[in-house]
């Protein structure tokens, strides 16, 4: 809820009623999305013990709608807003975009992820490949995707608490082996084919 409307609130200028009704839409909405990442998860963990792989379309749903991304997106916008002064929360978002650009983050972390795993060194050919990989899908996606890039991202995730954190709950030194990756990448992996 925004400030203004809390303040509104005490100050008993809006309708209670309403506002409690509008608070329990929201949830509920919540609810449906936390009930189909469940459901996602099942799935996976059932695919895992099967000894299936999992279709990353299949897994992957993503949003229907620009209000949906906008409120997956709340928590990091109110971070870059009040840490580094970037309001993003104006943007218009092209959903069908984002869903594509989501589906592909979530490909690449999970592949270095496994890689951090199981022992891959920063510097091994196959990681090296899987950042080309996605890179590239990144700028056919328009978004600028050289090494210096991604290095200068990495940094980033180290330095920034909200990113850092994010990555190390997926995985404890992830954010610290992307940033190796990235660096090691940048020197060497560019000459790589």
């Amino acid at each position: 809820m925004p400030l203004k409307e809390i303040k509104q609130l005490l100050d008993c200028e809006i309708d209670r009623e309403n506002t409690l009704i509008q608070q329990r839409i929201l949830l509920e909405q919540k609810v449906e999305r936390f009930k189909g990442l469940i459901k996602t998860i099942n799935s996976s963990i059932k695919s895992a013990k099967e000894g299936v792989d999992v279709d990353m379309e299949n897994m992957f749903k993503g949003f229907e709608t620009e209000e949906e991304w906008k409120e997956a997106l709340k928590d990091q916008n109110e971070h870059l807003k009040q840490e580094y002064g970037f309001d993003l929360s104006y943007q218009t978002v092209d959903v069908e975009s984002m869903n594509d650009s989501a589906m592909e983050a979530q490909s690449f972390n999970e592949d270095m992820i496994r890689y951090l795993r199981e022992g891959f060194p920063a510097n091994d050919p196959e990681v090296f490949e899987r950042v080309k990989e996605h890179l590239s899908i990144l700028e056919k996606m328009g978004h600028p995707s050289t090494s210096q890039d991604f290095l200068n991202q990495t940094e980033f995730f180290i330095v920034d608490d909200f990113h850092r954190n994010m990555l190390e709950q997926w995985q404890l030194g992830y954010a610290y082996f992307l940033n190796k990756v990235a660096a090691n990448y940048w020197v060497n992996g560019t000459n790589t084919k």
